[in-house]
């Protein structure tokens, strides 16, 4: 497939019947990714609730006091995020192989696609940590400004109207989510660019600041939709099935089924989109597609690159 087959004029909903068409097309493949990595992705991410439910309540028997519970509770929802953490890079590296191969003619088989991950494991962790490193610093930013906020009223919070309170924990609340969904977004391309190109950490994240510049506003409204559907997902688990909302338990188990097949659809879709976006950046800027991910081939002119070439100590973060 040539340059000219990835649409630059792509909109918002063009992005979503690409998704879904292109899924339609490699229905064999995605469905392995499916039940090999997406099911058990969803499984882990939201169980993690129900574990956490199960041992911060009256369930969980413990004779060693609270500080037990505590230390249960923070040691398993780490270890979670960790398992979380490599199976979405994992997917994330196999999908984007895939639909990198059906925007350059590529055969590709689930086998093919899977062995993608060991050789950019390492450059998608260092990338991980350079977004999480700007995701702290952002955060610790919005903090001193809550902070401060109830500083200012010298101890009287009491004192303060209401309203007035509301209005500045929206007014810094909204920017603070708003630029957290831009992160996000340049990580998600970025995660993208460094499994199909050779760059990573700082220098993807730069890289793809620059990438969907001039597509920005159709990204982040995509992402935007996706990050609503999935905390809608997310939030129904939590308080309907978790927390127990709905009393019959039949319902609850019913709607707990809908969610994790729900949740299992959307990650999908959610992948696929942001590798779409990467070609459909790519695309407007006029940039090459032909050699994209030829460094994953194996062949004999092909760089491999993998945890041997990425060194994960300071050097790495810059």
């Amino acid at each position: 497939m040539n340059m000219e087959r990835v649409d630059k004029s792509m909109g918002f909903f063009g992005i979503f019947k690409e998704a879904y068409n292109l899924t339609a097309s490699k229905t064999k493949i995605f469905s392995q990714i499916f039940l090999a990595i997406l099911l058990p992705l969803t499984i882990l991410l939201l169980s993690q609730y129900l574990a956490s439910y199960y041992i911060l309540t009256d369930a969980y028997q413990t004779n060693d006091g609270e500080t037990s519970r505590w230390i249960l509770y923070s040691v398993t929802n780490f270890l979670c995020l960790i398992f979380i953490l490599c199976l979405y890079l994992f997917s994330s590296a196999t999908i984007s192989y895939v639909v990198a191969s059906h925007y350059t003619s590529k055969d590709i088989t689930f086998k093919k696609a899977i062995t993608v991950f060991p050789k950019v494991w390492g450059r998608l962790v260092v990338t991980f940590l350079w977004w999480f490193l700007v995701f702290v610093i952002y955060s610790v930013a919005a903090s001193f400004l809550y902070v401060w906020f109830w500083a200012s009223q010298d101890g009287a919070e009491t004192e303060t109207p209401r309203t007035k309170n509301n209005i500045v924990i929206i007014s810094i609340s909204i920017p603070y989510y708003a630029g957290l969904l831009y992160m996000t977004l340049i990580w998600r391309t970025a995660t993208v660019l460094t499994v199909l190109e050779k760059d990573c950490g700082r220098k993807a994240m730069i890289k793809s600041i620059k990438l969907i510049w001039g597509k920005t506003l159709v990204s982040y409204a995509v992402c935007l939709v996706l990050a609503i559907a999935i905390y809608g997902i997310v939030y129904t688990f939590d308080q309907f099935v978790v927390n127990g909302k709905i009393s019959s338990l039949t319902g609850r188990i019913f709607l707990g089924i809908a969610c994790y097949l729900l949740m299992i659809v959307l990650l999908h879709f959610s992948l696929v989109i942001q590798a779409i976006i990467y070609f459909v950046c790519k695309s407007y800027h006029n940039e090459d597609i032909a050699n994209v991910a030829q460094h994953l081939e194996g062949g004999p002119n092909a760089h491999i690159v993998g945890e041997k070439d990425v060194q994960l100590g300071p050097a790495a973060l810059v």
